[in-house]
């Protein structure tokens, strides 16, 4: 219980219940964050899937294009193996190899001899984009870098990228499929050599976006270098894929990836051509010498959620100001409600109860006494010579008499008493638990303060006396409350009959075999 009353004591004033709106506004906030970081959780856990998803599909098609490169230099190989090219006319020639051109994932296939000369060959894009310049002079690949370490290392087939960044028709670059072909007996017959670009690797890879592995806008399959660490292939999953690879070769750092919680194989990854930071799922390629990349961008997948959160976030705002708005605004009526109240049970120039709450009051202190056996006292209390204090000094001298009664009367009554001014210099005190002779000692004691009391208006000093009589309600007595109130009148005009200034008894109330008045009880008169 004293738990409770602190309580209800600590929120009941507007500082307090702010602190506990505070609280519960925090407390709503904490649990629409939650909810917000759960779902962007749950968002970037879908995400990641759905890149896992792609990140498979793309490993496959890769490994199934390098599988038919590998097919179609075998077959043409088997071709010169089988009947030799040196019996072909050069038309026979362009028709054989542009059979396998026709294809959209081989652009361009070459026939070479054993030490790297071009016997024949047949293109698609531009032949001058294609070959780098030094081969295309001397129409040969011996001197190539790439083709002599593929000769000195004894390589029967090989696949890596070529970089032209200068060939925008080719996307900057292109995959190299290498083959040796050899004779029954081993010895090497020669090498054919095909060449898909970027620019069709991107269709290839674009018609699996078509299907649904769409990585959506801002979305990339990097292709990287293990050892290098240089970027070797690029494709945007936005616009057309002509335009979505890039060719140039740039090294990535590992500064550009960050860990998640998803895994050694999901990483956050900024890209350093657009800096944008993305989600990416990482798998080995080409027998781990490769790295695939597929990443999707944070402000595509997190767009929606983001303005979520920003509305959320406002409504939250505007919400809590309509609350402390509101709080305020019930508070205030609370504050009048309580005001009204208190004015309609109060006299509002002296501050003492009213004719109504004293009524209601009485009801209950009756029910009381005539539960636990015990009587009640009451004083009624008359301002002498009132009407001339008015007509000499004035109603602001009599307003401050009358406040000055009402001040000694709470001075001197209980909590569990009440005071009550029922009208002009009329006042009422009822004593709940009271024998006669004490409520004669409380009213001797008011009479008393008030006679000696000096009420300084205007400069002017004022001195009053009152005029009090005391009756007293017996447990279960068939007396109702306006009879004991009509006792105390008649003791009342009984004292101002006899001189003013004075406590008189009613009548019921006098015992007959002692008329004398209590110690201390001052001057007290006894009615006949």
């Amino acid at each position: 219980m004293r738990l409770r009353s602190a309580l209800l004591s600590l929120f009941s004033g507007l500082p307090g219940k702010r602190c506990l709106l505070i609280l519960a506004l925090l407390a709503q906030g904490s649990m629409m964050a939650a909810y917000l970081f759960l779902e962007r959780d749950w968002i970037e856990a879908g995400v990641v899937q759905s890149l896992k998803n792609v990140s498979s599909m793309h490993l496959r098609s890769f490994e199934q294009l390098e599988t038919t490169l590998d097919y179609q230099l075998a077959s043409v190989g088997n071709v010169v193996r089988a009947e030799g090219f040196s019996g072909y006319s050069l038309g026979e020639k362009k028709q054989l190899l542009s059979k396998e051109t026709n294809h959209q994932w081989l652009d361009t296939i070459a026939v070479l001899d054993p030490t790297g000369n071009i016997i024949a060959m047949d293109s698609g894009p531009r032949v001058t984009s294609v070959l780098p310049p030094a081969v295309l002079a001397q129409h040969s690949f011996k001197d190539a870098p790439q083709h002599r370490r593929i000769l000195d290392h004894g390589v029967e087939s090989a696949v890596f990228f070529v970089s032209r960044p200068s060939a925008a028709d080719l996307g900057g670059g292109g995959l190299v499929s290498y083959r040796m072909i050899k004779s029954a007996e081993g010895q090497p017959l020669g090498s054919v050599v095909g060449f898909t670009s970027l620019r069709s690797l991107s269709v290839l890879l674009n018609t699996d976006a078509t299907r649904g592995f769409d990585l959506g806008k801002d979305g990339v399959l990097v292709i990287l270098d293990q050892l290098s660490h240089d970027v070797l292939y690029r494709y945007a999953h936005a616009g057309d894929p002509a335009t979505a690879h890039k060719g140039e070769r740039q090294a990535i750092s590992g500064a550009s990836f960050r860990n998640s919680r998803y895994g050694p194989d999901v990483k956050f990854y900024q890209s350093p051509f657009d800096g944008h930071e993305r989600l990416a799922v990482l798998a080995p390629l080409h027998d781990t010498r490769w790295l695939q990349l597929v990443a999707a961008s944070e402000d595509v997948y997190l767009f929606n959620w983001r303005i979520q959160a920003a509305f959320t976030t406002l409504a939250f705002i505007c919400l809590c100001i309509m609350q402390w708005l509101l709080l305020g605004f019930f508070h205030q009526n609370q504050v009048q409600r309580k005001a009204l109240e208190h004015d309609a049970q109060h006299d509002l120039m002296t501050g003492l109860a009213n004719r109504r709450k004293f009524f209601n009051w009485a009801q209950t202190v009756r029910h009381q006494a005539d539960r636990f056996e015990q009587p009640w006292s009451v004083l009624a209390l008359d301002v002498d010579h009132f009407k001339k204090v008015n007509d000499t000094y004035g109603h602001d001298a009599g307003d401050a008499v009358l406040r000055t009664v009402a001040d000694i009367l709470r001075a001197n009554v209980r909590d569990c008493d009440i005071a009550a001014r029922f009208g002009g210099e009329e006042f009422i005190i009822a004593l709940p638990q009271t024998e006669l002779h004490g409520a004669v000692i409380v009213a001797e004691r008011i009479r008393l303060a008030l006679a000696e009391k000096v009420i300084t208006v205007n400069g002017r000093e004022i001195r009053c006396t009152i005029s009090i009589g005391v009756a007293q309600y017996q447990p279960h007595s068939a007396m109702d409350i306006d009879e004991v109130l009509k006792l105390a009148d008649a003791a009342l005009y009984r004292a101002k009959a006899l001189g003013r200034n004075r406590v008189e008894l009613a009548a019921s109330a006098i015992d007959r075999n002692c008329r004398k008045p209590a110690k201390d009880m001052g001057k007290v008169c006894l009615a006949p």
